[in-house]
């Protein structure tokens, strides 16, 4: 089974998307590979992984989703919400959400078969 299997799988557990919004969600992102024992993302490392983002408020909500999503607040939503509709929101919040999943996903994958 592929990554790209592995991941669908995983992701079907979630949410049933299609192989059409599959290869659209997963066209966001770059696959890299890695060696045993290396860092991959480091204290205080920016993660650029959010081309919807307006390089403002938006991508602190998504560096906050990232790094610590359980101190993601109300508050940190309704500061966006004149800016953003609720759908707008919903989509950067799980889109960001499933970005890191990925991203720790295939980071972890990587370590496996490098081993």
């Amino acid at each position: 089974m592929d990554k790209r299997e592995i991941f669908k799988q995983h992701i079907s557990k979630f949410v049933s998307l299609t192989d059409e919004q599959l290869d659209y969600f997963l066209s966001h992102f770059k696959e890299h590979s890695f060696k045993k024992g290396q860092v991959v993302i480091g204290e205080g490392d920016k993660v650029a992984v959010t081309p919807w983002s307006d390089g403002t408020t938006n991508q602190a909500l998504v560096d906050k989703i990232h790094r610590h999503a359980y101190k993601v607040t109300d508050d940190d939503l309704a500061r966006l919400r004149p800016a953003y509709s609720d759908d707008e929101l919903f989509e950067v919040v799980v889109s960001a959400a499933l970005g890191a999943a990925r991203q720790r996903l295939f980071a972890g994958l990587s370590a496996l078969e490098n081993a």
